[in-house]
């Protein structure tokens, strides 16, 4: 078959997306070589550029986004329905940008937990319990545009990764949207929180407030090829600590966190958008003071320590203390940062060919602080 030079990259990333099936069912390998290669190609095609001009109104602009979802964007995501930006008509460009790029990555973290998932991994067994991998799969491939009942396998993977998203899965990606520099809840004021959801109206719409601490995370690929700037680099032009694969230490932290990360936390607390998931209602706790409304939400010390579920060290904890316990609603499916950091440590895994452990202390995954956040923008 001859390959013209417009498809020679799609041939590239099938060769590397049939390599994630070694690893898919546990299988695991040693050569991560081919992993630099595959995402080389997460190269958006289909990325719009924001334009003020064409502003509907002077209090916000609508930006309809299609972005990629990781190894051929233009058939898999560009055509699917997409969340959307709202911003301000002085939203700085480079904050809208950053933006996109941050859900370009989120959906990168989603769609490699998915095609490599392997509930054996150490990974897993840190967050989760053994019993619970379906339902995390599930999950995972509910946000990643992949039919729950799919077999991946090396025969199938080349239809999966190029057809048309199938029919049914990820329409309600159409009722979140993304806000920039407004508060409508006044909760950025704590510099506390990075973001957050709100879906209590009765179509149950999805807003993902971004606050200005969101952004002092870096991208995926700033972390991985750190740009040539004062706060990724010292003056040798060496990466600084928690930039590039070799300085992202040995153990999860947040070093490993994006702007990605964060966003990945609010959709996991969208409920409505898992409500298919085979479970949700037996395993996701119902919230009596919303009227029973089940979401995934951020544990708060209920059963005993830790106080809060935040962090891979707290993720942990709340799986080694609470996971084989026998409660209704397993605490370990029930705190989204439990997913969020099997996510983001089996990401870095991936791309930096190499594992790492479990954190040894709170202090120990708090890195980012120290080291140095990145600048809000640009």
């Amino acid at each position: 078959m001859n390959i013209s030079p417009r498809d020679k990259n799609s041939a590239v990333t099938i060769l590397a997306a049939k390599k994630i099936l070694t690893n898919f069912d546990c299988g695991q390998t040693k050569d991560f070589r081919w992993r630099h290669g595959a995402y080389n190609q997460l190269v958006s095609i289909c990325d719009p550029q924001p334009n003020k001009s064409t502003m509907l109104s002077p209090f916000s602009l609508l930006l309809t986004l299609s972005f990629l979802f990781f190894l051929n964007p233009s058939l898999l995501f560009c055509h699917a329905q997409a969340p959307k930006i709202s911003f301000l008509g002085n939203t700085p460009d480079a904050q809208i940008q950053r933006t996109m790029t941050a859900l370009q990555d989120t959906f990168h973290i989603v769609r490699v937990a998915a095609l490599t998932f392997c509930s054996a991994e150490p990974v897993f067994l840190r967050y989760f319990q053994p019993n619970e991998a379906t339902f995390v799969r599930n999950i995972f491939r509910q946000l990643a545009n992949i039919p729950l009942d799919q077999v991946i396998t090396s025969e199938n993977v080349v239809d999966l990764i190029t057809s048309p998203p199938y029919a049914g899965l990820n329409q309600k990606l159409e009722y979140s949207w993304i806000l920039l520099d407004q508060d409508p809840y006044q909760k950025c004021v704590d510099p506390g929180y990075n973001a957050y959801m709100h879906y209590d109206n009765p179509q149950l719409d999805a807003l993902i407030i971004l606050c200005d601490h969101g952004f002092r995370w870096p991208s995926i690929e700033e972390i991985a090829n750190p740009p040539q700037t004062a706060w990724a680099r010292d003056s040798q032009g060496h990466p600084l600590p928690g930039y590039s694969c070799d300085n992202l230490g040995t153990f999860d932290s947040d070093w490993m966190k994006t702007m990605g990360a964060v966003i990945l936390h609010e959709y996991l607390h969208w409920g409505f958008y898992f409500t298919n998931v085979p479970g949700w209602h037996l395993k996701i706790a119902p919230d009596p003071a919303q009227g029973g409304k089940r979401d995934i939400e951020d544990y708060a010390g209920q059963l005993g320590p830790p106080a809060v579920g935040s962090g891979p060290y707290n993720a942990k904890l709340i799986n080694d203390n609470y996971g084989n316990t026998g409660q209704p609603f397993a605490p370990t499916l029930n705190n989204v940062e439990n997913y969020v950091w099997f996510a983001v440590s089996k990401y870095w895994s991936w791309r930096c060919g190499r594992d790492f452990a479990a954190a040894p202390s709170g202090d120990a995954a708090s890195k980012r602080e120290a080291s140095g956040f990145r600048p809000f923008w640009p």
